[in-house]
């Protein structure tokens, strides 16, 4: 499953006269094994092993995100990134803890729906097609709330 994966990711570096380098590679495969947000250090720091220098991430992150295969949110100041390719989500929702630093994924329904209520009425009032979007929710989590008690 990942080498298809793989082959998809080398397919779209081609049409834009990209190699499918060993750095390459290593952060597609790193993107794929993993379902968090990773800043460029944690990217580095894992693969850093493999002989790929902190540059070389900085250059890949530029290039996967100009070609849609990783998405960018800015947590706290700090741009994270995560496989945009293979999601089918349009909607990404986050919740930022400010003591701990944890990253939560909010994966609902409910608040999906209300969401899309809201798409469809910017859609309506200004006639802007909304076709992805990210939401950043800044506070303390349960589990460091429940540190404090």
């Amino acid at each position: 499953m990942m080498d298809n994966k793989i082959k998809e990711i080398e397919k779209i570096l081609q049409e834009h006269e990209y190699k499918l380098t060993k750095p390459r590679i290593k952060m597609i495969e790193l993107f794929l094994e993993r379902s968090d947000h990773l800043c460029p250090e944690e990217i580095y720091n894992k693969i850093k092993h493999e002989s790929i220098s902190l540059p070389t991430v900085y250059r890949n992150i530029l290039v996967f995100k100009d070609l849609g295969i990783i998405k960018e949110t800015n947590i706290n100041n700090e741009n994270v990134y995560e496989l945009n390719m293979f999601s089918e989500k349009r909607l990404h929702m986050h919740f930022h803890c400010k003591r701990c630093g944890q990253i939560i994924e909010y994966n609902n329904r409910e608040i999906f729906n209300h969401m899309i209520k809201q798409q469809q009425y910017i859609e309506a009032q200004f006639g802007d097609i909304v076709e992805n979007y990210s939401v950043v929710f800044d506070g303390i989590c349960h589990l460091c709330r429940q540190q404090e008690e």
